[in-house]
């Protein structure tokens, strides 16, 4: 399997199911992931905003898949990386989504 391929069929791409009605989304994209390969992420949120769906998308350079929470230096390591790349943007856009209900 390379970088590019997934594991997953096609059918059950997020990128399928995403409509003009989609709710506003915030993705995530882990520069070293081989789950989901990077480059479905980014045109995940490409569609969105053809769409016309608020998206915003936050890269997590060097980091795969789950590994924040897999790494045996995961405190660290999250705190520094995974939080600041991740974890509060995604927050933030969801705040102020909340907020502006």
């Amino acid at each position: 399997m390379t970088r590019e391929d997934s594991p997953f069929d096609a059918r059950h791409s997020p990128i399928k199911i995403v409509t003009s009605d989609f709710p506003p989304t915030c993705v995530i994209v882990a520069t070293n992931d081989t789950v989901i390969p990077p480059s479905q992420s980014r045109d995940l949120h490409a569609r969105l905003v053809t769409l016309g769906v608020e998206s915003i998308m936050v890269e997590c350079e060097g980091m795969a898949h789950g590994e924040a929470e897999c790494l045996p230096d995961a405190g660290a390591r999250w705190l520094e990386e995974w939080w600041g790349q991740a974890i509060k943007p995604s927050l933030d856009f969801a705040i102020e989504k909340l907020r502006n209900r």
